[in-house]
């Protein structure tokens, strides 16, 4: 994997919040309104957490918090809460996507930017990823597309190929400067060669296709387009039988 710059390790800010850097105030402490309202978690969109790459045990449509579900639900937070203040990070992830989830009944953007916080700045990626999301979104934070870029670079070095597959996207589409074929090449390739991001392999096969600031490689495009379709994914199909390949 190429070595890609790394971002200064700092503590991202908030609007009206300065630096952050301790461990935020007790994960326990920071849910305990979850606790206090049944079925606040219920109706997260499992859709949210997979972009996220973060596999959860529960989820779906919303439910009356009366029902053993939901009772399920707040037992699964309450889980969640302990196991991120005894230092799983993965788990604190979890339960920041939780808080930022738009169908949440007790959303709440601003402690689940402070878990992500807590996570990136202890070195897990899918911490830094979700915090760049935060940042492309404006959730919880102002919108900085030059802090998200960091942050997706960052986790890309710490082999978050999602993340590569997004710094990519930027480069290629100009998000944050004047677009950059060949960083975006770079970016996506890892993501489709290392990581196996289906949706990297799609854009590097475009991108390889029209050759524009890049070496135009048809017959490489070709091939990713196969992999893709083979993979199971439609939209690479079309093409490929277009050609005749």
């Amino acid at each position: 994997m190429p070595a890609f710059a790394q971002a200064p390790i700092e503590a991202p800010t908030r609007a009206g919040v300065g630096p952050w850097r301790q461990r935020p105030r007790s994960v326990a402490r920071l849910t305990a309104h979850l606790a206090a309202r049944p079925g606040a978690l219920l109706g997260s969109r499992l859709s949210v957490l997979l972009a996220a790459g973060v596999v959860v045990a529960c989820g779906g449509a919303r439910e009356d918090p009366n029902t053993p579900a939901a009772s399920r639900e707040q037992e699964y937070a309450s889980q969640l809460s302990e196991r991120c203040d005894d230092g799983e990070l993965e788990r604190c992830v979890e339960l920041a996507l939780r808080m930022l989830d738009d169908d949440a009944h007790a959303r709440d953007e601003v402690r689940g930017v402070e878990l992500l916080e807590y996570a990136c700045l202890n070195g897990q990626a899918q911490g830094c990823r979700g915090l760049a999301r935060a940042y492309d979104a404006g959730t919880g934070v102002s919108p900085d597309t030059g802090r998200a870029m960091e942050l997706y670079t960052r986790a890309c070095a710490m082999k978050d190929y999602r993340a590569c597959h997004q710094a990519g996207s930027q480069h290629l589409n100009g998000e944050l400067r004047a677009p950059d074929p060949e960083a975006a090449l770079t970016y996506l390739r890892v993501a489709c060669d290392e990581g196996d991001v289906l949706e990297a392999c799609l854009e590097l096969a475009a991108l390889l296709e029209r050759g524009e600031g890049v070496p135009q490689d048809r017959e490489a495009a070709r091939a990713l387009r196969r992999r893709v379709c083979d993979a199971g994914m439609a939209d690479a199909c079309e093409p490929v039988v277009a050609t005749g390949d």
